[in-house]
Order: structure tokens, then sequence, then C-alpha cells
């Protein structure tokens, strides 16, 4: 059974032009540093803002950063998809 590693590779490997693989290469490690950024945000914000150290009246406020940050993934999740579409049409 094929793997999404294995889609990847395989797609990668149809490219042609070495053009073409390096921004493949490129979108990929700007996906990777945009969850790293993402993952460091979070962390952040959780060290000032940490929900054992919040106030109850708060709890609205935190849910609506979580939720903010939870789109952020959705973003990201969606790049990916939609990028492993294309590159399975080759």
């Amino acid at each position: 059974m094929a793997t999404n590693l294995d889609y990847q590779k395989d797609a990668f490997k149809k490219l042609t032009s070495d053009i073409d693989k390096y921004k493949y290469l490129e979108k990929l490690r700007n996906v990777l540093r945009d969850i790293q950024k993402l993952s460091w945000r979070i962390t952040q914000f959780d060290k000032k803002f940490s929900l054992e150290n919040t106030d109850k009246q708060h709890y609205e406020e935190l849910l609506d950063a979580y939720l903010e940050f939870g789109l952020e993934i959705d973003d990201l999740a969606l790049w990916v998809r939609e990028d492993e579409m294309r590159k399975n049409n080759l």
C-alpha cells in the first residue's frame, strides 16, 4: 500500500526540470517553516496566557485565540492537500 510519502516522492520524480524541482522543495520548506513559526507562536502565547493561570472570565478570549491558531493550521493543511492533488495529476 502506497503512503503519502510514496506519492510525494513519485510526484517529485515526475518533475523534469531542475527549476521545477527547486520550486517544489522551496514550497515544502516554506510550509515547514510556517508550521515551525506557528508552533513557536502557540508556545509563546501559552507561556503568556496559560489556561491553568487564566481567570474563568477570560476563557472566551482564550477560545477565540485558540480557534485563530486552528484556522492557521487548517490553512496549512489545505495547502498541503491541494498541492498533493496537483502533484497527483501530473
